[in-house]
């Protein structure tokens, strides 16, 4: 196309209007990669952060940091559970732990047992199950082991099969009594 005075005019054909939408997109395409990596590293670093928050207090032990799940307590190597639940039996108690991937509670030294003694005291509910019931011709915990008097007394106000805590100690009661429980199990290291 020429004007009047006998100039070209340029007229884009429509090869070269392809190849400049291409080359934009790629420069757009390429800012969106720069963005997701540069997000990625931060989202990285943050959760970096939050590891080292969550194990701060945890540099004293070897191996690495001990985590127990939203709403448990560490103590130890482990992680306890107090249910605000009242109305379940000693096996529906159990039935809960092991939905959670624990057991009932398990004392298996003075340390532990003095724990839950104090950790009771914060928790409203007065009496809840733990993992000791009779089996046979004496008591035993969960994990199999004996009941060891030395550690912890039963009150034996009732004949059950099944004891629960209280903060003033250990009792006896009929496995179908209603209470709420606390779990236990490892807590995990990162």
């Amino acid at each position: 196309m020429e004007t009047p005075d006998k100039t070209k005019i340029w007229k884009p054909s429509w090869k070269c209007l392809i190849i400049t939408v291409l080359l934009g997109a790629n420069i757009v395409l390429i800012r969106i990669i720069e963005a997701l990596i540069y997000n990625r590293e931060i989202s990285e670093a943050k959760h970096s952060e939050s590891l080292h928050e969550l194990c701060m207090n945890s540099s004293d032990r070897p191996g690495g940091c001990l985590l127990c799940p939203y709403g448990w307590i560490l103590h130890g190597d482990d992680c306890y559970y107090y249910s605000d639940v009242s109305d379940r039996t000693w096996d529906q108690s159990r039935d809960q732990c092991e939905m959670m991937g624990a057991d009932l509670l398990v004392i298996k030294n003075q340390d532990q047992q003095e724990f839950i003694q104090r950790d009771l005291r914060h928790w409203g509910e007065d009496t809840y199950w733990i993992g000791l019931h009779r089996d046979g011709d004496g008591w035993r915990w969960l994990d199999g082991e004996h009941y060891n008097s030395g550690l912890i007394q039963i009150k034996t106000p009732s004949s059950g099969r099944c004891v629960s805590i209280t903060r003033s100690g250990y009792y006896q009661e009929d496995c179908s009594t209603n209470h709420p429980w606390i779990c236990l199990k490892k807590a995990v290291r990162i």
